[in-house]
């Protein structure tokens, strides 16, 4: 989950360490060999 938390906060534009024009997020899960992604865009 804190990862999806940093991203969508990126794709808000309140990140503490903020992308600039960040538009899109991929966020995986799993130790070593990622086992599900997930990706988000601003709409």
């Amino acid at each position: 989950m804190n990862g999806i938390a940093e991203a969508v906060r990126q794709l808000r534009g309140t990140a503490a360490n903020q992308v600039p024009g960040a538009e899109r997020a991929v966020v995986t899960a799993g130790t070593g060999v990622p086992t599900s992604g997930l990706v988000l865009s601003k709409v």
